[in-house]
């Protein structure tokens, strides 16, 4: 399969869906004879190798030909996928999974071939292509666990395939010089493809580096926040305090001045309590207007 993710269920998906089915008449051929993509999966496995038995026994007409129709049977089995309309993470897994059991097939079959021949240590030429193919499709899936892309490159898998049944084809008069242009344009994709990933690493870093940032000043702030509002506590409940005091000493006083106290009594209750009281001046002009003592003058 080429998708491993099921389409969402929305309208323009489905759409997208039908019209795949519609435009695919190999896929909906396959699938009406019962044959599921990861039955072709495994058809192209058993192909590769018995193509990778006859390179290395020396028939590489007959190898080409078994190479040729297992590479068919990885765009068999998408289409077949794309025609049911359902892609599976199943199919997915067994079918990258299968590509790189055929890759170590096939290659393994044109070093067990160098091996019978007159350069037996050009061997390690195969060997060291199917590493470097390794680690281009290590990046990709290393790059896409992460959140990014490492596709592209002047040789992926198909490219690579492509030119070892090239080089095959003439007898395998040119199958060296063509095996070290294999492994340097594949070393390039690596290169190529990490470069590609370590410039997107890089603004993901960035974008990490900025939201920590962004974070940790907010932290500070809440902080400062709370520690403001506790320094501010113990001068809000002292004042609070202060404020109780002398409006209980106000209501205490406007109570005495009510009281049966003389003039005199009174006055003298009145000059203390400024002298001991910071209240403003409106409050102790309201208490000189209501005390008793005035009202008896005016009453006599």
């Amino acid at each position: 399969m080429i998708d491993g993710r099921r389409h969402v269920g929305s309208q323009s998906s489905r759409g997208t869906a039908g019209k795949s089915r519609r435009k695919n008449p190999i896929g909906r051929a396959f699938h009406a004879l019962g044959i599921t993509p990861n039955q072709v999966t495994l058809v192209g496995v058993i192909l590769a190798g018995i193509s990778a038995y006859l390179i290395g026994r020396g028939f590489l007409w007959l190898g080409i030909v078994f190479l040729t129709v297992s590479g068919l049977t990885d765009f068999v089995d998408g289409a077949i996928a794309r025609a049911v309309g359902v892609h599976s993470v199943r199919g997915a897994f067994i079918d990258s999974v299968a590509d790189r059991v055929v890759d170590t097939l096939l290659f393994g079959g044109v070093a067990w071939y160098l091996i019978s021949t007159k350069h037996p240590h050009e061997a390690i030429l195969p060997i060291a292509v199917l590493g470097a193919g390794y680690l281009v499709s290590y990046q990709r899936a290393k790059a896409e666990s992460l959140g990014m892309s490492g596709k592209g490159g002047l040789m992926e898998r198909a490219e690579r395939l492509i030119v070892l049944g090239v080089s095959l084809s003439f007898n395998g008069k040119f199958l060296i010089p063509i095996l070290w242009g294999l492994f340097i344009l594949t070393m390039v994709t690596v290169i190529q493809r990490f470069i590609k990933v370590w410039g997107q690493a890089a603004k993901l870093d960035e974008a990490e580096s900025k939201l920590s940032q962004w974070i940790d000043l907010a932290k500070e702030k809440r902080e400062a926040r709370v520690q403001d509002r506790s320094e501010r506590e113990p001068i809000f409940h002292g004042a609070l305090e202060r404020y109780r005091i002398e409006r209980a000493q106000k209501t205490r006083l406007s109570r005495e001045l009510r009281g049966d106290t003389g003039p005199k009594a009174r006055r003298k209750l009145i000059r203390e309590s400024e002298r001991s009281l910071q209240g403003t001046p409106k409050v102790w002009e309201r208490l000189r207007a209501n005390r008793p003592g005035s009202r008896d003058q005016s009453t006599h």
